[in-house]
């Protein structure tokens, strides 16, 4: 028998299995059945009422025995038709089943190909703990005034945010008393843009032109500046001195970078079967600069180069 055995965790793998309770900015996919016919007009029932994840997905429209291939591009699913026939890929739930619809992918195919609806994004109640692989976001332990976890620097003025628990002495206005009032550490990207708009307020006026906010597409978060002409930067702390970053709160949130009118963040979520470069080597991403060399066993070789611009291994 058995001798020994090896555990990995989950999060060594260079590809991923998101789970169906995570699409749908975390509302889900309610599991039922659906149908796809392939260009030829062969039909087959995608049974789902059990499945958990996007690989028993595509494996069940894989294996359906028809003339449908099934995979998925970033953060959506894709039917391509390998009938041949002369009609489009058509996908139509059951009655009272809205699986497919939840999947993205309830329609009819254009050219043979069928390309889902985005079903893998964030939303402002998205828990840190989800983004960033799964890693979440790291953070500071200094506590009390002058604890920050990053710096957004605009036109050179240096406005701290702080991720952590905030602990502060208020008077109460009915009885006049001081009373202690605590605010949670942030949980959710509702509370980060929350914390960074709080402070971009705080230091630089109500009337500032500056906010951060979900991306459209809610793969990112985003600071924009209304008027388009502040030099914005983020630093992770430790880089708003002029020395290396002491943590990666804002490499973590993908706002770390600099630019003029906004800092479009770079994704947070890998993709449906992929993960982030950035979480590569400890968190470390791709170093040097970005160029491989790869020669095949006939002496051709290969040059690659900008690998370090990319977001994710699917890339």
């Amino acid at each position: 028998g058995a001798t020994s055995f090896t555990f990995e965790s989950e999060k060594a793998r260079l590809d991923s299995d998101v789970g169906l309770s995570d699409l749908n900015g975390g509302a889900g996919v309610r599991r039922g059945t659906f149908n796809i016919t392939d260009s030829t007009g062969a039909t087959a029932e995608i049974d789902l009422s059990k499945a958990a994840k996007v690989s028993e997905v595509l494996d069940a429209i894989n294996n359906a025995g028809i003339g449908v291939e099934a995979s998925v591009v970033e953060d959506k699913i894709i039917l391509t038709d390998t009938a041949g026939g002369g009609s489009q890929i058509n996908v139509v739930d059951d009655t009272g089943s809205f699986t497919a619809a939840d999947l993205g992918i309830a329609g009819t195919s254009t050219g043979g190909v069928l390309t889902g609806e985005r079903v893998y994004y964030a939303t402002g109640s998205t828990s840190l703990g989800l983004i960033n692989g799964r890693n979440g976001v790291e953070t500071t332990n200094t506590v009390g005034t002058g604890a920050f976890d990053f710096t957004v620097r605009v036109d050179g003025t240096d406005v701290k945010v702080f991720l952590g628990v905030i602990t502060e002495t208020v008077t109460d206005p009915e009885t006049g008393e001081d009373v202690t009032e605590t605010t949670p550490a942030a949980a959710t990207l509702n509370d980060v843009i929350d914390r960074i708009n709080t402070a971009l307020q705080t230091e630089l006026g109500d009337t500032t032109t500056l906010s951060a906010s979900l991306k459209a597409d809610g793969t990112g978060l985003q600071i924009t500046d209304s008027a388009g002409t502040a030099a914005i930067e983020v630093l992770d702390r430790g880089e708003e001195t002029g020395g290396a970053a002491v943590q990666k709160t804002a490499r973590n949130l993908g706002l770390n970078g600099s630019g003029t009118g906004s800092i479009v963040g770079s994704r947070i979520f890998g993709g449906l079967n992929s993960i982030l470069t950035k979480t590569l080597n400890g968190g470390l991403g791709i170093e040097g600069d970005g160029s491989m060399t790869i020669t095949d066993r006939n002496g051709s070789v290969h040059n690659i180069t900008g690998l370090d611009s990319l977001e994710t291994m699917s890339e």
